[in-house]
């Protein structure tokens, strides 16, 4: 069911990408909104990181973004994949990005292909990422 769940949430969540700004450092509470919908709830708050001063202080003190990710992600109980699919989440260092919380669309032959929420756009790219997790089990 979580298979079901992580396709339907694709194509809502690229049209909710595509139609609003780009604040400070979005990337990980978009993707995190994401997940929450996929797990059937709402998503709990995160700590500020409106500004470029308080997301650099957050990513400091849990240890970076991957590390932060990681954290959030075991919350909900998704654990870390070695090769992302469909509806997966992860870090991927996007050129010209660096590293960023996307959804992976497709694993690929050689890179798995991921949407990046851009300035009033999606961003798809084929790139390489630092860690990926997926939904435990079937849900509901």
């Amino acid at each position: 069911m979580a298979g079901f769940l992580k396709e339907a949430a694709l194509p809502a969540i690229a049209r909710k990408w595509a139609s609003s700004p780009c604040a400070p450092y979005p990337c990980g509470e978009e993707v995190w909104a994401y997940a929450c919908e996929v797990e059937g709830i709402a998503p709990p708050p995160l700590p500020e990181h409106r500004t470029r001063r308080a997301v650099s202080r957050l990513l400091r003190e849990k240890g970076g973004l991957v590390a932060y990710a990681s954290e959030l992600m075991a919350k909900l109980g998704w654990e870390a994949v070695e090769r992302p699919g469909r509806g997966d989440v992860g870090v991927a260092d996007i050129p010209g990005m660096g590293l960023t919380c996307a959804i992976c669309l497709d694993n690929g032959e050689d890179l798995p292909l991921w949407m990046a929420k851009g300035d009033h756009r999606v961003l798809t790219v084929r790139a390489p990422f630092r860690r990926a997790w997926g939904p435990s089990c079937p849900r509901r």
